[in-house]
């Protein structure tokens, strides 16, 4: 395989990297294990972006990582045959070892013989094997034989040893988010009767990809009107009206990390409902936002955010979510009603208490949350997060 130096294109340091197979490997050496075998493929690529960068975007991959911090790459995401046509030079990842698909070469070595032999040579063979991600039947079996019938979900150990963030992940997010709310000025600076949901859609996205992202996280919501309380649905030619809610909702990709921002607004003047319920939206996340420090109890965040609908009469409308972002959407801190995990700094979640109601709207101010030594910053900095513009 020809050099990836010059073409090398990578977010953070080789020490970076390396610190993650580290802090890996040390975790599976506590349950015992000879390797972890992380996968993704098309779609799902996140936790490998995590520990290689590598986008498996034409075919499927595997990590292997060692208790002695060694990772190694088996994947059949090639184009043209050839892995410098296929995002190597994505990785730092030094054996890297390809094969083609079977849908192209019948013959070609398989995935899943690709990662026994990688575990093999790295002296994993006869050892339990760890898990995470995408994984088909024929993972799970050519796994199970290679370990002699030992092979345990290794999940929620790499969702720990990825919840707290280093300072370059935090920079990186702290990036990203500023352009979410640079794309979300660009829609307010053309929110008004008249203009179609697409349209709005096409200036976000416009300001996104120029200010380099690779793409959404995942599909844009933004709806306006009644429909607005189905809360994600996506853009269409619906022109918006005078009085409408607008409920907005959508993540970028930077690098592999992702955004999840929402913001709500009533068009010109709106009702006294209307502008009654987008403004407890706000004031619920606020309410939330004041109460976060390391140590506060997750159900914490929930219940304040609860108090403030009920003292405004929305209790029946009220759902609480929050979910933790980094390289995939949902990751740890993961919030459940009345758990009482504590908090950590580092820690960086999305935070969306909403109201919603059928036929009549959907409300949610989501911000990005970094955990911070004494309380937590937003990342992109003080935003409104909502737009009524007259009341």
């Amino acid at each position: 395989m020809p050099s990836r130096t010059p073409w090398l294109r990578v977010p953070f340091t080789r020490e970076e990297y390396a610190e993650r197979w580290r802090r890996v490997g040390a975790a599976m050496g506590k349950g015992g294990l000879g390797a972890v075998v992380v996968l993704g493929g098309p779609g799902d690529s996140g936790l490998l972006r995590y520990l290689t960068n590598y986008d498996s975007n034409a075919g499927y991959t595997a990590a292997v990582v060692t208790p002695d911090g060694r990772c190694a790459m088996a994947t059949n995401s090639l184009l043209r045959g050839e892995p410098m046509h296929s995002g190597v030079w994505m990785s730092y990842v030094e054996d890297v070892r390809p094969t083609m698909s079977r849908r192209y070469n019948p013959s070609a070595p398989t995935l899943e013989e690709k990662v026994a032999e990688v575990l093999s040579d790295y002296g994993a063979e006869g050892s339990s094997i760890g898990i995470a991600g995408m994984a088909s039947h024929d993972m799970w079996t050519a796994l199970n034989r290679v370990s002699m019938g030992s092979v345990v979900d290794f999940s929620a150990q790499l969702n720990e040893a990825m919840t707290i963030k280093s300072p370059a992940e935090i920079d990186l997010l702290r990036r990203a988010n500023t352009v979410s709310e640079q794309a979300y000025a660009a829609i307010r600076a053309e929110m008004k009767a008249g203009v179609t949901e697409m349209h709005l859609a096409g200036v976000a996205f416009e300001v996104a990809m120029g200010s380099g992202a690779e793409n959404l996280s995942f599909p844009m919501a933004l709806v306006g009107g009644p429909r607005a309380g189905l809360k994600h649905v996506l853009p269409t030619d619906y022109v918006l009206r005078e009085g409408d809610m607008v409920f907005m909702d959508f993540g970028l990709v930077f690098d592999g990390y992702v955004t999840d921002n929402a913001k709500t607004a009533v068009v010109g003047r709106g009702p006294e409902e209307v502008v009654h319920y987008v403004r407890t939206a706000d004031e619920m996340t606020k309410a939330s936002v004041a109460a976060i420090k390391p140590g506060v109890a997750q159900s914490v965040i929930d219940d304040v955010a609860f108090e403030v609908a009920c003292e405004a009469g929305l209790s029946d409308d009220y759902y609480f979510r929050a979910h933790g972002v980094g390289t995939t959407l949902f990751q740890f801190p993961r919030f459940f009603p009345g758990d009482g995990t504590p908090l950590r700094e580092g820690q960086v979640f999305s935070l969306e208490p909403m109201a919603t109601r059928l036929g009549f709207g959907g409300a949610c101010v989501e911000r990005t949350i970094l955990v911070t030594s004494d309380g937590c910053e937003l990342l992109g900095g003080e935003t409104d997060g909502v737009w009524i513009e007259h009341e």
